[in-house]
This record gives structure tokens, C-alpha cells and sequence, in this order.
């Protein structure tokens, strides 16, 4: 089994020629501004088709926003030889039963694909239910 010393995260991006998924290298040693300017850098990239060839490789984790086209859900692919893919679809409301009565709340669907061979199924659960914590309280995220 292969074990990736670093956090590659690709982003999929969508352009004229169809989907791109650059890079962000090391992006677990990033802060968020700086990953901030990475995304914007390689989204520029990827629809002005100036990206090098080495952007577009050695991803070990992919982020996909099928939301963004009014998807609700996905069933996103992986691309060997990353571990996983984390689509997350349209923010909606959706009811929620709450002291006898129905209200609206934001709902965002997400869909974690990963390759059993190389994750362990609890693992992947544990990092879902961490990526929804700070989905829900952001402001955490400026701890890191």
C-alpha cells in the first residue's frame, strides 16, 4: 500500500475544454489566505489553459463542487492514484423536525468517495464528520 508523505489536494475546475483538476501541493501546510490565492491562481489557469503539465499531476485527494451547476447530488470519480474525492453539492433548505414543529434549514449534500484498499472505511468517516463540524462552525478553522 502507498502512503502519500503529503497532502496534494486537487481542485476540479471546470472550462471551455471540460474538466481540469490542478493542484495544490503541500496544502496541509498552507494557511487559508494562501490556499485562498492558490485556488484562484490555478482556477485562472486551468480556464486560460496556461497550466503546466506538473499542475495538473500528483494530486492525493480531489474537491469537486458539483453544487455549482445546481447539482444536489454526485457520485464523483476517483483519479487513480489519489485515496479519495469529496464532492459536495447545492446548499438547500430542507425540513427539519424541531420541538414539534417543521422548519427550513441549510443543507449541504456531500459525497466521500475513497479507495478501501488504502483507507479504512471508520477513518473516512471520522475526516467526514470533521469536514461537516467545520463546514457548520468555519470560524474554527481559523485556529489552525
Amino acid at each position: 500500500m502507498e502512503q502519500f508523505a503529503e497532502v496534494n489536494l486537487g481542485l476540479a475546475a471546470d472550462t471551455e475544454e471540460g474538466l481540469q483538476v490542478p493542484v495544490i501541493r503541500r496544502a496541509d501546510t498552507l494557511s487559508l489566505p494562501r490556499i485562498q490565492a492558490e485556488v484562484d491562481r490555478l482556477a485562472d489557469g486551468a480556464r486560460g489553459r496556461t497550466l503546466r503539465l506538473e499542475e495538473l499531476r500528483g494530486g492525493t485527494f480531489t474537491l469537486t463542487n458539483f453544487g455549482a451547476f445546481a447539482g444536489l447530488y454526485g457520485r464523483p470519480l476517483i483519479l487513480p492514484p489519489q485515496v479519495g474525492i469529496l464532492g459536495l453539492g447545492r446548499i438547500h433548505d430542507q425540513p427539519v423536525a424541531r420541538g414539534g414543529t417543521w422548519v427550513a434549514v441549510p443543507h449541504l449534500p456531500l459525497s466521500l468517495v475513497f479507495d478501501h484498499r488504502v483507507l479504512d472505511g471508520a477513518y473516512t468517516a471520522r475526516f467526514l464528520r470533521r469536514f461537516m463540524d467545520l463546514a457548520q462552525r468555519p470560524q474554527e478553522l481559523l485556529l489552525f
